[in-house]
């Protein structure tokens, strides 16, 4: 899709997933333009535009897995749209835990993975291609085999066939359509409305907690289900060491594979711990990681590693 000489506009908030290959693009000659949010976490509208004009390509993260906030990103395909550039929508937060429509939100491409709200298995995920994308510009990454149109000596141009070269991964497919059928059964909008409770709830408790600093969205209307925090004079990977071991609390720490994104909440290099309710999380787990948090901010909980560094 991107040509060198082409311009990419991303944002200060992306996964590796994006960055990383955008790094890659880069170094073959594409110029790629990346929007730091403001210390609200938005992103400035002025100096959106100002970076799409001839770009090719804007990427976006619909919900950061850092601090869980929402791009409008309605807003944000409407300018790229008016400069003649396509939209890429990273949905890896948000697509089974809210509603995620490309028409309405005007994404031209959207991509998921299949571990994560949809509840599939690693190695699964989705692209979603838009009719305003010309698929002979969008070049596969692999090609091969299809088991489609084996006469022909060059891969097949039809989709799906033209991005699925390879076996194809029957087992995780069919994993993730039991995911999916949950999903349609239990309903994406009853599954938001339970993890915003749950949220909610979380960030309420952790915000009366001394020596918490959370990460959220300005407007918690805008907050996907995902919670990051640092506690005061502990590392994220101590804090985790001892939910885990003395509490049973599985969380994440470190930075996420978004370093740009810590650096924007100015959390690098180390990180925040992280908390991310589910469609199976009760209250009483968040009750519980809350007065887990409060232990280990109070002290009721010796940090070993902090007492070392300071008797030195």
């Amino acid at each position: 899709l991107l040509r060198p000489g082409d311009r990419v506009v991303s944002t200060g908030m992306e996964h590796n997933a994006v960055r990383r290959p955008l790094q890659v693009v880069a170094s073959r000659g594409v110029e790629v333009v990346r929007v730091r949010p403001s210390r609200d976490r938005s992103l400035d509208a002025g100096h959106l535009t100002s970076a799409m004009r001839g770009a090719r390509l804007v990427t976006v993260t619909h919900a950061s897995n850092v601090n869980g906030a929402i791009e409008d990103v309605a807003e944000i395909a409407r300018l790229a749209h008016e400069v003649g550039a396509l939209v890429l929508l990273d949905a890896s937060q948000t697509a089974g835990a809210i509603p995620v429509n490309a028409g309405v939100l005007g994404a031209d491409l959207v991509a998921m993975p299949g571990h994560k709200g949809l509840l599939g298995p690693p190695g699964t995920g989705a692209l979603v291609i838009g009719p305003g994308v010309d698929t002979d510009q969008l070049d596969p990454l692999l090609t091969g085999g299809t088991g489609y149109r084996s006469e022909d000596d060059t891969p097949p141009t039809d989709l799906p066939y033209r991005y699925e070269a390879g076996t194809v991964n029957t087992v995780g497919i069919a994993a993730l359509g039991a995911g999916l059928a949950y999903l349609a059964e239990r309903g994406i909008e009853a599954i938001a409305a339970h993890e915003t409770d749950l949220v909610t709830r979380l960030l309420d408790g952790l915000d009366d907690i001394p020596g918490v600093t959370v990460f959220a969205a300005e407007d918690l209307r805008r907050q996907a289900a995902v919670v990051s925090f640092v506690i005061r004079g502990w590392s994220p990977q101590e804090v985790a060491m001892v939910l885990d071991q003395s509490f049973d609390i599985a969380c994440r720490a470190g930075l996420h594979c978004a370093p740009e994104a810590c650096r924007t909440l100015g959390v690098f290099p180390e990180g925040t711990i992280r908390f991310s309710p589910g469609p199976f999380t009760t209250v009483a787990e968040i009750d519980r990681a809350i007065e887990a948090v409060t232990a280990i901010a109070t002290a009721q909980v010796i940090n070993h590693s902090s007492s070392s560094r300071a008797g030195r």
